[in-house]
């Protein structure tokens, strides 16, 4: 009750605009949290004491609250149901409604270290609050002595879904039913589950309370329509029907309303039901593989990336890792993410290339991520089956998905490859070429290579070799090591062949400039190992992992669906 006693402090004809709102509040039957949102309370307590303890303080104080006003005396007797949020708000508020929220929670073996609650309400609510400030307009234009000017405003705030409203020396916020449902069980939840409220967390707990009133009401707008990634959304969709309920009332008169909606319709208490799901930001452990085989796919191999053969390639580096990833996890799906990507006759030797993993839904993400690197590099690892190694494996933030990405264009990769040239080089022509990026690199045109054409566009990409070495395998002026440092998305293959010169300058032309030749020397490449990717991932200064902090779920409850939902009784 400070909020209330507190306007008569504040400059005229504030205090008394916000006395009437109190007095009409109350006299309508209003819930108690109802009346404080709309005078702006922030006094979280109050939000958190139950409806009839908080009724009961309300009349305690009322006659003080009007006692310097002209206002009629009344008792605050709020209806069994509230005429502006369907009595959700007296709801969550109770001790029985906090306790089942938590067990139920905690019983979906999620771990997580801190928990955001978000509340999807019905849209009539909105049609609601819109009604009561016109009859809250009516009722404020016959007090004596109130600003007309200052009615208006307030009184559009709340009817245009305003959360804040700013009048005299003060400003109070009107504060929208999420916001005190948040304030009402947030902390009190929080509490219970051993873990705080915050409004970021990656753990969402989300409420969906639904009225029969929706069925009564016209739908706004018309048709379907597409979202801009030609998603079709139908018109009952939440939240377009949020949308056009909001539209609808910015532009609506006061005649147009009572026709659709008469205001008789706020002492009907509509039939209220609510559900819940869980969901969890999607969360990603970085790492560095390194693939000691040259027959194991990055990636799974569509039926159009495996040509006419069909061939079946066995299982990717993805694959493996990703899918020990989830398996330990529990997550939902996973989706594997590299700095770049080396073909299948490929190795990736050196540190490994980074990666990560991003867990959809993960039920338990602080896991101890060494020990499933452990198990890949046993299980598949140079003495295993398949020749995959990972290594700095840890749990890491959203923001290494963009240094992954961004990695792949801006980092130098380093290669070795075993080369053949058609013409002999001796040791002196070997020093020459070498000398060719000691001061500047090698700038080289690639056009898409024919062998991925298929799946690539047609496009004249500009790439740099920095560094080049040759040196000859021991018994043999045609066999040498390739040793370079190259851009990112170099086709390092395509380099060393030419590709019908559709790289050029390329190896072979090379050579030839060096030995003053025309279209003379011819190179291949038999086989290609990357390095090292340079490139370092974020990766938090403290270990994720606490066995004891956070345990797994407990035995007998299982894996539960992400998303879970279950009703909740709201009777």
């Amino acid at each position: 009750m400070e909020n209330i006693s507190a306007c008569s402090s504040l400059t005229e004809p504030l205090g008394a605009l916000f006395s009437a709102t109190a007095h009409y509040l109350l006299s309508r039957g209003v819930c108690p949290y109802c009346v404080l949102r709309h005078l702006g309370c922030k006094v979280f307590n109050y939000y958190k004491t139950d409806a009839t303890e908080l009724t009961k303080l309300f009349n305690e104080r009322i006659t003080e609250c009007f006692a310097e006003t002209s206002l009629p005396a009344v008792t605050h007797s709020p209806m069994p149901t509230c005429p502006l949020c369907h009595g959700v708000l007296p709801l969550v508020a109770t001790e029985s409604f906090r306790t089942d929220m938590a067990a139920t929670i905690l019983n979906t073996g999620f771990q997580f270290r801190e928990y955001q609650l978000l509340f999807t309400l019905p849209p009539m609510l909105l049609m609601r609050r819109f009604a009561m400030a016109s009859d809250l307009e009516e009722y404020l234009a016959a007090v004596p002595d109130l600003d007309s000017a200052l009615v208006k405003e307030y009184t559009d705030a709340v009817r245009t879904v305003s959360k804040s409203y700013t009048a005299g020396e003060g400003q109070f916020a009107f504060i929208d039913e999420k916001e005190t449902l948040k304030w009402a069980c947030g902390a009190h939840i929080g509490a219970l589950v051993g873990r705080p409220f915050s409004p970021t967390a990656p753990f969402r707990v989300l409420i969906t309370v639904t009225s029969s009133e929706r069925a009564s009401i016209p739908t706004f707008g018309s048709g379907k329509r597409k979202r801009r990634n030609r998603q079709t959304i139908a018109p009952d969709d939440p939240c377009t029907v949020v949308n056009n309920v909001t539209a609808f009332l910015k532009q609506t008169t006061k005649a147009e309303l009572d026709e659709i909606y008469p205001r008789t319709r706020l002492n009907e208490p509509p039939e209220v039901k609510g559900s819940f799901s869980i969901a969890c930001s999607n969360r990603f452990v970085v790492g560095r593989y390194r693939k000691l085989g040259r027959d194991v796919s990055q990636s799974e191999w569509t039926p159009e990336m495996k040509g006419p053969t069909q061939r079946d390639i066995g299982p990717s580096v993805g694959g493996l890792i990703a899918g020990a990833v989830q398996e330990a996890t529990g997550s939902e799906a996973t989706k594997f993410h590299a700095a770049g990507r080396e073909d299948i006759d490929v190795r990736m030797l050196g540190n490994g290339r980074p990666f990560l993993v991003e867990m959809i839904n993960a039920k338990t993400p602080f896991v101890d991520y060494s020990a499933i690197q452990d198990l890949i590099n046993s299980k598949f690892g140079e003495a295993g089956e398949h020749a995959v190694e990972a290594e700095g494996m840890a749990l890491s933030s959203p923001e290494v998905e963009k240094v992954v990405i961004d990695g792949e264009g801006n980092k130098k990769k380093h290669y070795t490859a075993v080369v053949y040239c058609s013409t002999p080089l001796d040791n002196a022509t070997v020093d020459r070429i070498n000398g060719l990026t000691a001061d500047a690199g090698i700038k080289i045109s690639q056009l898409t290579p024919i062998r991925v054409l298929h799946r690539r566009s047609l496009l004249d990409r500009q790439r740099e070799i920095h560094n080049l070495r040759l040196d000859p395998i021991v018994g043999t002026d045609k066999f040498f090591l390739l040793t370079l440092i190259t851009q990112a998305g170099t086709y390092v293959k395509e380099f060393v062949h030419g590709d019908f010169n559709r790289t050029m300058p390329h190896l072979g032309t090379v050579v030839d400039q060096v030995l003053g030749l025309e279209h003379k020397t011819r190179c291949s490449i038999l086989q290609l190992d990357v390095n090292r990717v340079d490139l370092d991932l974020p990766v938090p200064p403290s270990a994720d992992y606490d066995a004891e902090r956070y345990p797994g779920p407990k035995e007998g409850r299982g894996w539960p669906l992400a998303g879970l939902e279950a009703d909740i009784p709201l009777e």
